[in-house]
């Protein structure tokens, strides 16, 4: 994991996972598929098309329990240049709708930055 934010009033977090090069291969439903493995009774809501700064993402709304606890979830999914990036808002359903909009608007400024080597 590269970044997490909690939000203790919500009980939710944003986390961001990045792998350069991306390990895995394949169409971005697929990739998407994979940050759910350890959820049960997955439903799901929403998926679309996003363009993340230029990038060609996948979001993924969706409900489901993790340890016998239901959660709901919005994952993007992107592909730029050799790298994945999965970005994850997680939070209890009661609190989802009211975190959403910040989770929102950390993807609006979310930004590609060249490598340094």
């Amino acid at each position: 994991m590269d970044l997490l934010l909690w939000s203790r009033r919500l009980s939710a977090y944003i986390a961001v996972y990045s792998r350069c090069p991306g390990e895995e291969e394949g169409p971005l439903p697929i990739l998407a598929k994979h940050l759910f493995l350890g959820l049960r009774n997955r439903r799901i809501l929403e998926q679309k098309a996003l363009s993340l700064d230029g990038a060609e993402g996948l979001v993924t709304t969706l409900e489901a329990t993790l340890d016998g606890r239901p959660v709901t979830l919005q994952s993007v999914v992107v592909k730029q240049l050799d790298c994945l990036y999965d970005l994850i808002y997680f939070a209890p359903p009661g609190a989802f709708a009211s975190g959403l909009p910040e989770f929102e608007s950390f993807l609006s400024g979310w930004r590609f930055v060249p490598a340094i080597r």
